[in-house]
């Protein structure tokens, strides 16, 4: 079970009675996202476009395709339209195409980014960027896959842009710094879909017969427990926080609460970390980037980062303290120190740790 991943919660309730069917669903706000997703299915010039070996001819044409271009000009409306996901979630598995759909609109975006900086158009790559990481965010609202999905969107749109970063003037220093600045600053919306996941799972299955109340209680306890400790861990910083256990139990009758707990466990600890990735990728380019500015200004690379002047800009939220910076001659390094390293079971070896760094 534990090697299923992340799609376990969206499915860890796939067995049982289906329950009644919702007059609303959350994914109807992502209407025109998933129509645009579908548009794009098994459509090969994307496909071609988005290979690692694609080349710079193949990517400027597929943003002339019909399908791609009325994709992605849909989506860049969708997102500037208010998102209401005040429904409930259905765990129906119905997400998942979508958030398939979404990740073949991301490619787009990601195409977009690179033909745009390889037309001089830094301006519009670094807005197309914006808009990318605004897809993910939205998608990061849905639920825990779709936190997922956005997660990866943004990891793909920056390993991208990344690779340009030589191509900025001054000017766009500054404008990608705001940019890395806003996306550092955004909340972390794992909470937020775990308990939208929590309350689904727990309407599902109480709908389901041959439960007395004492038993209803405890599953409840026992499964809200567990997605408890996820919640007040991300409110700790990382250097505090201890790692996850499973709600207490033992009786006969509490055993199908405890089983569901374990079972979500694994990919609790899977994504537990992720926000705190996130948040160093994000205060890296920025980093970057204001190296970059400064180089424009003074001729020389910063001495410190506190030369920089961004303030927790240049902190790793891995230990609070600032990023690993060293200069050689004309160059640099940056590097958050990362997480710690997991063994195959998910737990956490404090003997290594997982370094995070966008350049190569």
């Amino acid at each position: 079970m534990r090697n299923k991943g992340v799609l376990i919660l969206v499915l860890w309730i796939a067995a049982l009675t289906p329950c009644r069917a919702q007059t609303a669903s959350p994914n109807s706000a992502y209407a025109p996202l998933i129509e645009a997703g579908k548009s794009l299915a098994q459509n090969q010039v994307l496909i071609t476009a988005s290979a690692k070996d694609a080349t710079l001819s193949e990517k400027r044409a597929s943003l002339f395709n019909t399908a791609i271009n009325h994709a992605f000009y849909k989506t860049r409306v969708w997102l500037d339209t208010p998102l209401d996901i005040s429904a409930p979630l259905a765990l129906d598995g119905s997400g998942i195409s979508m958030f398939g759909g979404a990740r073949q609109v991301a490619r787009i975006f990601n195409v977009a980014i690179y033909v745009q900086f390889a037309d001089g158009k830094t301006r519009e790559a670094i807005d197309t960027t914006r808009d990318g990481l605004r897809l993910a965010y939205a998608l990061e609202r849905h639920s825990l896959l779709g936190w997922m999905t956005g997660v990866a969107i943004e990891s793909m749109i920056l390993n991208t842009i990344t690779e340009r970063l030589n191509q900025l003037s001054e000017v766009d220093c500054k404008r990608l710094f705001k940019l890395a600045e806003d996306w550092a600053k955004t909340a972390n919306l794992l909470e937020v879909a775990l308990e939208r996941e929590r309350l689904a799972g727990l309407a599902q299955l109480k709908s389901q017969p041959g439960q007395t109340a004492e038993q209803w209680k405890v599953m409840e306890a026992q499964v809200t427990k567990a997605y408890q400790q996820v919640v007040q861990q991300q409110r700790q910083p990382y250097w505090e926080r201890s790692e996850l256990t499973l709600p207490e139990g033992g009786d006969t009758s509490k055993e199908a609460g405890e089983a569901l707990a374990g079972l979500l466990r694994p990919v609790f600890q899977r994504v537990s970390d992720r926000p705190v990735r996130r948040l160093a990728q994000a205060r890296l380019l920025g980093c970057h980037v204001a190296i970059r500015q400064f180089r424009w200004e003074s001729r020389r690379l910063p001495t410190t980062l506190g030369e920089l002047k961004i303030g927790d800009m240049v902190l790793d939220p891995y230990t609070g303290m600032e990023f690993t910076y060293k200069v050689k001659m004309e160059t640099f390094t940056l590097e958050s120190v990362g997480g710690y390293a997991r063994d195959d079971k998910g737990a956490i070896d404090k003997e290594r740790r997982v370094p995070v760094t966008l350049m190569p």
